[in-house]
């Protein structure tokens, strides 16, 4: 099957884990664990683009265990029980947001990058914030590109060899109690649809 073709985007929050341990697993190890094997398994080159430099696993343990599912945006595309895409959408203050993603090389040009964004920046506009920021390294084409798809965007460098994304987002965004719905349940059918997975394997 083509690597991307059928695969979606889930937003982990409380609703998501919630629908998880109804099977009796631990959601949140889960995804940590899964969060984790995905950093820890980005080629070095990959590692330094999303954190600028080559990563310990001590440090990226501590990274994914400082995870704030109930307040961040944090989302993740999954592919045969295994993380293959995740965006962390940490807050700056309470109306900005830095984006930050990573997908795993055999993933890559598969627009699975691009549709994480859309998705975790509907959630931003949605919660009212102002801007999305996306600090990079200046050969991280990727990002850029992804950013210049959005009409008030802006990119610039603020020091060498380092740009800085910004994405005005519009003050009219009206909340579409249905999006938000559906969003949360196609999340939750897609986390059955994992931990049924798991619970077999583990039987």
């Amino acid at each position: 099957m083509d690597k991307g073709r059928n695969m979606r985007v889930i937003q982990v929050h409380p609703g998501t884990l919630l629908s998880f341990n109804m099977l009796g697993l631990k959601a949140d190890e889960w995804f940590r664990n899964g969060i984790f094997e995905h950093l820890k398994n980005l080629p070095k080159k990959s590692q330094e683009m999303r954190f600028f430099n080559a990563v310990s696993e001590d440090t990226l343990k501590k990274y994914v265990n400082g995870l704030d599912f109930n307040n961040d945006g944090v989302f993740v595309i999954e592919d045969n029980n295994k993380i293959v895409a995740f965006l962390h959408a940490p807050k700056i203050n309470e109306t900005e947001l830095e984006f930050a993603l990573s997908v795993l090389q055999e993933y890559e040009g598969k627009g699975l990058g691009t549709k994480m964004f859309e998705r975790a920046y509907k959630w931003a506009c949605e919660k009212e914030f102002k801007k999305i920021v996306s600090i990079c390294l200046s050969s991280n084409k990727g990002m850029q590109s992804i950013v210049r798809k959005y009409d008030d965007a802006k990119i610039q460098s603020v020091e060498y060899n380092v740009q800085e994304g910004t994405i005005e987002l519009p003050d009219n965004t009206v909340y579409n109690p249905i999006y938000a719905y559906m969003s949360y349940f196609t999340d939750n059918i897609k986390m059955f649809e994992i931990g049924v997975k798991r619970h077999l394997n583990n039987v």
